[in-house]
C-alpha cells in the first residue's frame, strides 16, 4: 500500500514536470518561428534530440530499442504522435484563429475517456466527463478573454477545422496506447528506449513533410537558441517525465492533467514579459485548476489509481 502511493506520488511529479515543459514550448515555437515555418522547425526539434539520445541507445540500448521497433503498438504510438504535431501545425495555418485552433487541439481530453472505454476497456467515468468539460469551459474563457470576437470571423476554414480535429483524435490515441503498452508489465519495454524510438518514428515523418512541401532552411543563430530550449525542456525532458508517469497513472487522469499546461503561457506573459490579462483569463484559469484538482482528488479515493 504504502509503495502504491509512493508510486503514485512520483508519479504527480512526473507529469507536474512535463506539463511545465510542455507548458514553455508555445512560448519557444512562438519565439523560434519568427524566421522559419513550422515543418523544418517540427523536424529539427526531434532530429536533434534523436541525435543527443543515439550515443546512450548504442551503448546500452541497442538490444531493447531493436526488440521495440518490431512491436506493432511502439508503432502506433509513433505515427500517432506524428500525426497528430503534424495535423496540429498544417491545421493552424488555414485560417483558423489561434485561441479556436488550441480549443480544438485540445478536445483530445473527452476522447481518451471513449478511446479508453473501446480499447482498454475501461470504464467511463461520469465525474471524469464533467471535470473535462468543465475543464474545457475553463480553457475557453482563458483563450477568449471573454470576447466572442474570435468566433464571429466568417472566413473560417472548414478543413483546418476538421484538421485540428483530427490532430486531436491522434494526439488522444497516442495517450490511449502510451498508456496501453506501459500496463504490458513487458520486461523488454525500457522506457528511454521506448522514447528513443517514438523520436525516430516522428523524425521520420516530419523528414517525409519537409520532402513533400519543399521547405529546407538553416536556422539562424537566434532560432538555434529557442530550438534547443525546445528540445532539452519540451521534448527530452517533457517526454521522459510523461512516459514515467504513464506507468502509474492512466489515461484518463494525464488526459485531463496534461490541459494544464495551458496555464503555463500565461503565466510566463504575465511574470516575465508584464502582459496584462483580464478577469475572464483569471477566471478561467481558476476554473481549469479546480477541476482538474478535483477530479483527480476523486479519482484517488473511488479507485485507488488502480493499475490495469
Amino acid at each position: 500500500m504504502k509503495n502504491r502511493i509512493k508510486l503514485e506520488h512520483q508519479a504527480y511529479i512526473f507529469i507536474s514536470i512535463a506539463i511545465v515543459c510542455w507548458g514553455l514550448s508555445s512560448t519557444f515555437v512562438e519565439l523560434g518561428l519568427n524566421s522559419m515555418h513550422s515543418v523544418p522547425f517540427l523536424f529539427y526539434r526531434f532530429a536533434i534530440s534523436m541525435i543527443i539520445l543515439t550515443p546512450l541507445i548504442l551503448i546500452k540500448k541497442r538490444r531493447h530499442v531493436a526488440i521495440l521497433f518490431k512491436n506493432k503498438f511502439v508503432w502506433f504510438i509513433g505515427i500517432f504522435e506524428g500525426l497528430g504535431l503534424i495535423l496540429q501545425y498544417f491545421g493552424q495555418e488555414l485560417q483558423v484563429p489561434a485561441g479556436l485552433a488550441t480549443l480544438l487541439t485540445l478536445t483530445y481530453a473527452i476522447m481518451v475517456p471513449f478511446f479508453s472505454w473501446v480499447l482498454l476497456k475501461q470504464k467511463l467515468q461520469l465525474f471524469h466527463l464533467i471535470a473535462v468539460i468543465t475543464s474545457l469551459l475553463g480553457i475557453f474563457l482563458i483563450i477568449s478573454g471573454g470576447n466572442l470576437t474570435f468566433l464571429s470571423n466568417g472566413s473560417f476554414s472548414l478543413i483546418g477545422i476538421i484538421i485540428l480535429i483530427s490532430s486531436a483524435v491522434f494526439f488522444g490515441l497516442y495517450i490511449t496506447y502510451t498508456s496501453y503498452i506501459q500496463k504490458l508489465k513487458n520486461d523488454n519495454l525500457d522506457l528511454i528506449s521506448l522514447f528513443y524510438v517514438v523520436l525516430v518514428i516522428v523524425t521520420l515523418f516530419s523528414i517525409a513533410i519537409m520532402i513533400i512541401v519543399g521547405e529546407y532552411v538553416i536556422p539562424s543563430q537566434e532560432t538555434w537558441i529557442w530550438l534547443i530550449s525546445l528540445v532539452i525542456f519540451s521534448t527530452i525532458i517533457a517526454f521522459y517525465m510523461y512516459f514515467m508517469s504513464m506507468k502509474t497513472l492512466s489515461a484518463n487522469q494525464v488526459s485531463l492533467l496534461l490541459l494544464l499546461q495551458i496555464i503555463i503561457p500565461f503565466v510566463i506573459d504575465i511574470f516575465l514579459f508584464n502582459r496584462n490579462y483580464n478577469l475572464w483569463v483569471l477566471i478561467g484559469s481558476f476554473i481549469l485548476f479546480i477541476s482538474v484538482f478535483l477530479s483527480t482528488l476523486v479519482s484517488n479515493r473511488t479507485h485507488g489509481n488502480k493499475i490495469e
